[in-house]
């Protein structure tokens, strides 16, 4: 069997000169819709991707998919780099591969005769293969109805709180709210859909009147014990904000890196709070750092604290284990959100690698106005 050209296991997108789009937004959506369709980050479907998929300063992504789909992409300030329909191309090349193999056994037949009882066994193989191939496509056609057939989501479920609380909802061309329910509507085009991201602290300046914001802590450092901890992360709806007025936005550091006599040191906390907004602060907090090996242990995850509606601690690292004959490491925790955003730094118990430091926070901000 020949080798084969690998394709790129992390997608980069490029603004029209070619630079990478840093903190540009991706939206999967059904092909000729504007209903979102669920991609992932590997390919056994077990870690969904938000949606949008949040690019990193590489204007990077993992993003696999089964089927069709209609692929907006923004940059970070929210303008529209293209909009295009996509594949995954994988069913068609596995059929391709059979088509040759079925081509090669033929061509073997009719140059050797009788059938040897190996190629009869062969193509009872390819048989199965095609019977598979089949059922897979079953599958994926049932799963697209699903999908389809998921109910609109309720107001109180979007914005986190009751259903019809929310009176500063912006209605306009493209969305309606009827019984609870956001929804868009045909015949005129959606609102306009922005983003920003905080890679350092800063202030933002609110551009509508309902904005969603998510929060990810600072990893904690690696050190000889183990990997550091990872920054915890919430997410919550801003409601009844005053365009034009504040929020102050704090984003933590990672945890410096450690080493079998010297602990990882804690990530920073993210936060955000009142500016010229009347809003609750929340905090997103750093994970802590990897012990030395004289008491070995990885950090554990950051912790949140606020009236969050989706929040979740941060996960602990890893403590060493053996590797190989020079080399023990213990992973870091990741956030599993935002790709390395907030991950704990790798551990190190032995040279020639060093432990590594926490990855920082980030603040993200979403709306449509």
């Amino acid at each position: 069997m020949t080798a084969n050209l690998l394709p790129n296991a992390e997608q980069q997108f490029l603004d029209d000169n070619g630079a990478p789009l840093a903190g540009g937004f991706v939206y999967m959506y059904e092909p000729g819709t504007t209903v979102p369709k669920d991609t992932w980050l590997d390919p056994y479907q077990s870690v969904a991707n938000t949606n949008p998929i949040l690019l990193d300063a590489g204007g990077r992504a993992i993003i696999w998919g089964v089927g069709g789909y209609r692929q907006v992409v923004l940059d970070s300030n929210g303008v529209q780099v293209w909009d295009q329909l996509t594949n995954d191309s994988g069913l068609l090349q596995i059929q391709s591969q059979i088509d040759t193999l079925n081509s090669e056994v033929a061509a073997l037949q009719a140059a050797i005769g009788p059938i040897p009882a190996e190629i009869t066994t062969l193509q009872g193989d390819v048989a199965t293969i095609n019977g598979e191939i089949t059922t897979l496509q079953g599958d994926v056609t049932t799963l697209q109805s699903q999908v389809a057939a998921i109910p609109a989501i309720p107001t109180a479920q979007l914005l986190g709180g009751n259903a019809g609380s929310y009176v500063g909802i912006s209605v306009g061309s493209g969305l309606s709210l009827a019984g609870g329910v956001l929804s868009a509507t045909g015949g005129g085009s959606s609102g306009n859909v922005g983003g920003q991201v905080f890679g350092s602290s800063g202030t933002f300046t609110v551009p509508a009147e309902v904005v969603k914001a998510t929060l990810v802590g600072g990893g904690g450092g690696g050190a000889g014990g183990g990997g550091g901890g990872s920054g915890g992360y919430g997410i919550v709806w801003l409601t009844g904000l005053t365009v034009g007025s504040t929020i102050n936005v704090v984003v933590g550091n990672g945890g410096s890196s450690g080493d079998q006599s010297t602990p990882g040191g804690t990530g920073g906390n993210t936060s955000i709070s009142a500016g010229s907004a009347p809003i609750s602060s929340y905090t997103a907090g750093g994970g802590t750092g990897a012990t030395g090996t004289a008491s070995p242990g990885p950090g554990a995850g950051g912790t949140n604290s606020g009236p969050w509606a989706i929040a979740s601690s941060g996960e602990p690292g890893l403590p060493c284990s053996f590797v190989s004959m020079s080399v023990i490491m213990g992973a870091g925790g990741q956030v599993g959100i935002f790709g390395p955003t907030g991950a704990g730094g790798n551990g190190q118990d032995s040279t020639p690698l060093a432990a590594t430091n926490g990855n920082q926070g980030t603040v993200v901000f979403e709306w449509v106005a």
